[in-house]
């Protein structure tokens, strides 16, 4: 039996999180939608979110917004981004979107 076995019920906490490689939110059918990832992710009631590979270029085409875009669609969750290189006019990332408060990220 582990200690968690012996916890009370009022002391115990879900937590859950998603982890996902969203590939520049291109899909098998080769289209680009932040909106489906997005839809996709919603579906499992993150507490935190991580993706890789996402695009942050907020100049050029729509699609192009993906951090943005998804971060819109889980309004109180704090976003914090890191960088991994330049690519067409902004920023290949990893995000993360966490329902509780981020004190720190580096």
């Amino acid at each position: 039996m582990g200690w968690l076995d012996r916890c009370a019920p009022e002391m115990t906490t879900r937590l859950r999180v998603v982890t996902y490689n969203i590939h520049k939110c291109r899909g098998l059918d080769r289209r680009v939608d932040p909106d489906r990832i997005a839809t996709v992710l919603s579906q499992f009631d993150a507490d935190v979110i991580a993706l890789q590979e996402i695009l942050d270029a907020q100049s050029g085409k729509p699609e192009w917004d993906q951090a943005r875009r998804i971060h819109a669609k889980f309004p109180g969750y704090q976003r914090c981004l890191g960088e991994n290189r330049p690519l067409r006019g902004g920023v290949y990332r990893n995000m993360t979107l966490s329902r509780f408060p981020v004190h720190g990220a580096s």
